[in-house]
């Protein structure tokens, strides 16, 4: 997943220098498509994750739970009620992604609305003037793009606006340069943002291991510091074979969908 984000990320950047306002939109279109795929991915394995440990406290009488119960990560995951909330949360808390996100947002909207001719508007304008303000704050880098929005107003504010096109694509070309920074912050964030989907695949497929090797193991007394008493009796070979098929289904399932 945060390959495909990348490839979409570097297409987006190849193509806001060039001419194509429908493919820059498209490019950049391509990757917030990765990325809430990314974050959907990682709702169905958050859930997937604590209807498995559910399972096996179900089956243990709450006496038995996946991975370590003192274990912070897994005590977040436990109790997180919203996982899509939670994902959402996370990411606001990171202020410079929000920002360089924003300035491709207003930019992929600044690509249509050239090639739609009679959308733009100095609204639009204000609107990616603000977004690359405030990433400026926490990109330094990125501060010369503020500076370019103010023609692109002056562009737009004159009466003949059909005869000043040419001139509105000038500058919002020239702004390839400090939305490379945007990118590249986002770029260097990534593997951090999608290292939470990996451990939350991780995870679950620790927990649904454990809670098969319960099933087989613990009417045999063979569970390490488990010592209580077994509410279901020893599975068949059949039952556990159905059963690791199952896990198996489920894993390459989510695997898919990463």
């Amino acid at each position: 997943m945060r390959l495909n984000i990348l490839a979409s990320l570097m297409g987006f950047l190849g193509l806001s220098a060039c001419t194509s306002e429908l493919a820059g939109s498209a490019a950049s279109q391509s990757f917030f498509t990765g990325v809430n795929q990314m974050k959907v991915s990682e709702t169905a394995l958050i859930t997937a994750f604590q209807e498995e440990d559910s399972k096996l406290r179900y089956l243990s009488a709450g006496t038995y739970s996946c991975g370590d119960p003192r274990s912070d990560t897994i005590r977040e995951l436990v109790s997180i009620r919203d996982p899509n909330a939670h994902i959402e949360e996370r990411l606001k808390r990171d202020k410079a992604w929000v920002a360089s996100v924003s300035v491709i947002v207003d930019y992929q909207k600044y690509l249509q609305e050239i090639s739609d001719k009679n959308k733009a508007t100095v609204e639009t304008i204000d609107k990616l003037k603000e977004a690359s303000s405030k990433a400026s704050e926490f990109i330094p880098a990125l501060s010369p793009l503020t500076s370019l929005v103010a023609p692109m107003a002056a562009v737009l504010g004159n009466a003949s606006k059909a005869a000043s096109w040419q001139e509105v694509r000038v500058v919002a070309y020239s702004m390839h340069g400090p939305l490379v920074k945007a990118t590249d912050y986002i770029e260097k964030a990534l593997p951090g943002v999608s290292s939470n989907e990996r451990l939350a695949y991780n995870l679950w497929d620790a927990c649904a291991r454990e809670k098969l090797i319960f099933i087989r193991d613990a009417p045999l007394g063979r569970v390490k510091g488990f010592n209580h008493p077994i509410l279901f009796s020893e599975a068949s070979g059949i039952e556990l074979e159905r059963a690791y098929d199952e896990y198996l289904q489920r894993r390459k399932a989510l695997r898919q969908s990463r």
